[in-house]
């Protein structure tokens, strides 16, 4: 079963698709070089609307899928799905300014991983990826069943707290 790691943003400012794949190339997170793939082909890696992108970092795993949400439909339903992930774990009242960062969202990265299969290079890219994500959008980064975090990768709020 998938794990779902989701960069919520107020930022409106777009990633190009070159952008987020030079980020995780330079990173140098693997051993072997990372293939992507997307609809879009390498001539049009500055488009602003791009969809998905899955990231082959190794073969014989299964690739990070990396959706881009920007239309308000799209943004709303990830947004009132972690809404009632706070208000599940009785965290919405005590936590009025997160709820009011979420509620600011205008774009958001869903980050879809293997969390059995995947290595730890895998993990400090997605950690990475999530948190420049996260600095250069002003965003959060909600983890499914796990909590909210900063652009730091500090923990906001914890579901399991109350």
């Amino acid at each position: 079963m998938p794990l779902f790691l989701r960069v919520l943003c107020r930022s409106r400012e777009p990633v190009t698709l070159g952008e987020l794949t030079t980020f995780i190339r330079n990173g140098w997170f693997f051993d072997e070089p990372v293939r992507f793939e997307s609809a879009l082909d390498e001539a049009r890696r500055t488009d602003l609307d791009w969809r998905s992108v899955e990231i082959h970092y190794q073969q014989g795993r299964r690739p990070v899928l990396v959706e881009h949400l920007f239309e308000e439909a799209r943004v709303a339903e990830e947004v009132a799905e972690a809404l009632e992930a706070l208000q599940r774990a009785g965290l919405a009242s005590s936590h009025a300014a997160l709820v009011q960062r979420i509620q600011e969202s205008r774009q958001l990265f869903l980050f879809e991983v293997d969390p059995v299969g995947a290595p730890e290079e895998c993990w400090m890219m997605l950690d990475a990826t999530e948190a420049f994500l996260a600095r250069t959008r002003d965003g959060v980064v909600f983890v499914d069943e796990e909590g909210f975090y900063d652009a730091a990768l500090q923990p906001i709020c914890k579901l399991g707290d109350r």
